[in-house]
């Protein structure tokens, strides 16, 4: 299955459409269906990926970066003499573990704060953002606006295979 270039409501914004990762297509396609609005979408899995959809189902586009668990992997596998270990959140972290673990926090909301910005600026209007993937909630005390979603590929993959069956009658 590849994303197409409009389905379910949502239009590809890739001049590729196949290009899209359909994870990334389906997610809209459930986001757009349970509350058609502007709004981003960051999705924190292996990696962060960051979409803005338009209240009329347009995809506007969005960008990928490591995820904050990619970008700690960097640091540590890339870094001679870092040797840290897990750390934990801190607001001004005193030791190396614990600076890793935070800075992929902050860059990570810094690149979401940055793209809802770039959306916002596009729709004249301050889209909703919303969060999902299974490192949102490490996310989520940086991003009080963020408003939780859950199983959006899961959800926009039932509607797909609810609209396949009804295509085939």
């Amino acid at each position: 299955v590849r994303s197409p270039a409009a389905a379910l409501g949502v239009r590809n914004a890739y001049a590729e459409p196949a290009r899209l990762g359909i994870d990334r297509f389906l997610a809209l396609v459930a986001l757009h269906a349970a509350q058609p609005r502007a709004q981003v979408l960051a999705s924190v899995g292996t990696a962060l990926t960051l979409d803005a959809l338009a209240a009329d189902g347009a995809h506007l586009g969005g960008v990928i970066v490591p995820s904050p668990a990619l970008m700690r992997q960097a640091v540590l596998g890339g870094t001679a003499r870092v040797g840290a270990g897990d750390g934990h959140w801190r607001d001004l972290p005193c030791n190396t573990a614990d600076a890793v673990y935070t800075g992929s926090l902050y860059a990570a909301a810094g690149a979401i704060d940055r793209f809802h910005m770039a959306a916002a600026r596009h729709l004249g209007s301050t889209p909703a953002l919303v969060l999902t993937g299974g490192g949102g909630g490490d996310l989520a005390p940086l991003l009080p606006q963020a408003e939780p979603a859950h199983d959006l590929v899961l959800h926009g993959l039932a509607r797909w295979a609810m609209n396949a069956v009804g295509a085939d009658g």
